[in-house]
């Protein structure tokens, strides 16, 4: 309840994708609402929502590509559907609409992930991490989406470190106002 009180006191909306450690189960029962972005999202408050994933989505005239998703590397010291969830990394359905979806539309201004593709792992191996440590398929899947999509900028966090270059911002604890 501390995060919605804090998100709801702030003189914006806010919006998220989902990453690993979420409770896909609990997100997936919240009401889905249309506030005008072009596609639905899950209500968390009056001032936060839930990008559903493979999603395109209007924000401000911008146009955003919602992913999310990610692997937990830490799952076997997890109970699944109590703080671990399969749905945490794609579907094989899921996975086909996105791969179809990007066939008839693959330009967008900002994509919003929780995982990075691995065309970022030259700026995150700075911070001593490596993508190709781990099998992540969702760091793949973003790897796909990265080298048939048009895109301004990608924001992601799964990282907990803040960088920025001309492509990606990895975002833990700043914010960021997209103009």
């Amino acid at each position: 309840m501390y995060n919605i009180d804090f998100f709801n006191s702030k003189p914006f909306i806010t919006l998220a994708v989902l990453g690993n450690h979420d409770n896909y189960n609990a997100i997936e029962t919240l009401q889905v609402v249309d506030i005008g972005l072009g596609n639905p999202v899950w209500k968390v408050s009056e001032k936060f929502y839930f990008l559903p994933r493979g999603k395109i989505y209007n924000i401000e005239g911008k146009k955003c590509l919602a992913l999310g998703g990610g692997l937990s590397i830490d799952k076997q010291f997890r109970t699944e559907n109590l703080n671990w969830w399969k749905k945490e990394e794609w579907g094989y359905l899921e996975t086909e609409n996105l791969i179809n979806l990007l066939k008839e539309e693959n330009n967008f201004d900002y994509i919003f992930s929780h995982t990075a593709p691995l065309e970022a792992n030259d700026e995150l191996k700075k911070f001593k991490i490596d993508l190709t440590d781990y099998n992540d398929t969702t760091v793949k899947l973003n790897s796909y989406v990265y080298s048939v999509a048009e895109f301004r900028h990608w924001f992601f966090g799964h990282y907990h470190i803040n960088f920025n270059t001309d492509k990606f911002s990895c975002l833990y604890k700043n914010l960021e106002i997209i103009k």
